[in-house]
């Protein structure tokens, strides 16, 4: 997706590709916050943190820092390039769904569809990793039966996805309202809450980070979670 939108890309300074007008460097709208919401789902890629972490041979605290640093860098990077590069070429035009802005005839962006409908169809089911696995500690955890209950609980979960997304394609209020909710909790608000947490219960094992910083780093994704939140269910 990436590599279609850089190269669909006008590389003259300050004229959209598209034709529609001028390129602004800050555009503040009711859009960009039902807009934020879905940026902070993107980095929830942290909930395979754990299952991955286990894989590790030797999870030193060096090597999982640098997981965590390398993959939230990639990501980052990659939706920066795809926001920047997508608006310079279409800007007041752009869609929701940057690739709804290519030609059904356009080579490029149908080998860009294939790849992200593969790219959905293989994430969603590790994504629910997390979840099968809490929910079937719950029913029983590991024993007799456990692998059945683990699948059924998989194919109920991806089933009832794939039904919600062929009943109501236009889902973007819905990611809006998972990201204001559940991707500022998980990027913002339990972190700072957790670190605190640590911090008093473990002073010394926890690191040199300003528990005032832990604290506004919460506070700043309740009030962006709420505010979103308030937007989004307006709108």
């Amino acid at each position: 997706l990436s590599i279609v939108i850089a190269l669909r890309a006008p590389w003259s300074e300050g004229q959209c590709g598209s034709g529609q007008g001028e390129v602004q460097d800050f555009v503040l709208s009711r859009k960009l916050f039902t807009s934020l919401p879905i940026f902070c789902f993107a980095f929830n890629c942290q909930v395979q943190f754990i299952p991955i972490v286990n894989e590790f041979s030797d999870a030193t605290v060096a090597r999982v820092r640098a997981l965590v640093s390398l993959t939230m860098s990639l990501v980052c990077l990659a939706y920066c390039l795809d926001a920047a590069l997508g608006y310079v070429t279409f800007c007041g035009s752009t869609k929701n769904n940057i690739l709804d802005n290519y030609s059904n005839a356009d080579e490029l962006a149908i080998f860009a569809r294939v790849a992200f409908v593969a790219i959905l169809v293989f994430s969603f089911p590790l994504y629910c990793t997390a979840i099968v696995s809490s929910v079937d500690s719950l029913l029983g955890g590991e024993g007799q039966g456990s692998d059945r209950r683990r699948s059924s609980l998989a194919a109920a979960i991806v089933g009832s996805m794939a039904i919600i997304v062929t009943v109501n394609p236009p889902l973007e209020s819905v990611l809006g309202l998972t990201g204001a909710i559940g991707g500022c909790a998980l990027v913002y608000v339990f972190p700072g809450i957790f670190y605190e947490r640590a911090r008093m219960m473990e002073p010394k094992t926890v690191g040199q980070i300003p528990p005032e910083l832990a604290k506004l780093l919460a506070i700043f994704g309740a009030v962006l979670g709420l505010t979103c939140s308030v937007i989004i269910l307006s709108s």
